[in-house]
């Protein structure tokens, strides 16, 4: 008995099968064994580390203190099957990255700060299967507020790659395309705040 791995395509979506192959037989017979989860019952989450953005520094602090209210529209932009970002960690992602940047020293849980930001994801174009390689658009507003004053209030669209020479299982690789789509959309957020408020590049924090 020996194991035979083949990549094939049902309705379009790249499933890995694993068939066995009988050699014992007087004929050839392919049994059908499994579909490893690269088909619609499986979901994956991106994660918070991946989408943390580590290299954008400004030389120059806005606020001693922010308040970053949870993202909306995480779970509802993301269709079943697919790698899902939920408002929990990119919320999460959103908040490291900011003080990583050093524009402001921490973020508080006080919703009556001077300075609030607000997130929603609006969109994300996740073409996944029956290609190689994943590229994945993600549309966020990013809503940044001084004494209830709307200092920046724009929509960025970002997009991120995941390679079929970094991760071979497709499901994965999607995955991959989502976290970079998010941290990319972080990091493009961060660029423009520093040009809106006339700040210089730094060096982050944290750089990793």
């Amino acid at each position: 008995m020996r194991l035979v791995e083949k990549r094939g395509e049902v309705s379009g979506i790249t499933s890995d099968l694993i068939f066995i192959w009988d050699q014992n037989k007087e004929y050839e017979n392919k049994i059908f064994c499994s579909v490893i989860c690269l088909n619609l019952s499986c979901v994956t989450t991106a994660g918070v580390t991946e989408m943390i953005v580590w290299d954008s520094g400004t030389n120059k602090k806005v606020a001693d203190r922010i308040y970053v209210s949870d993202a909306t529209g995480g779970e509802m932009t993301v269709p079943w099957g697919s790698p899902t970002i939920t408002d929990r960690n990119f919320t999460r992602a959103l908040k490291d990255s900011i003080v990583n940047s050093g524009l402001c020293e921490s973020v508080t849980a006080n919703v009556n700060e001077d300075w609030t930001l607000n997130a929603a994801i609006m969109k994300l174009d996740n073409p996944s299967f029956g290609v190689m390689d994943f590229t994945h658009k993600l549309t966020v507003r990013y809503i940044l507020r001084n004494k209830g004053v709307s200092v920046f209030n724009e929509v960025i669209e970002a997009q991120g790659i995941g390679k079929f020479s970094d991760q071979r299982v497709a499901l994965y690789r999607a995955q991959m395309a989502t976290e970079a789509a998010a941290q990319e959309s972080i990091r493009k957020f961060l660029s423009e705040l520093e040009k809106k408020l006339n700040l210089k590049s730094g060096k982050s924090k944290f750089s990793k």
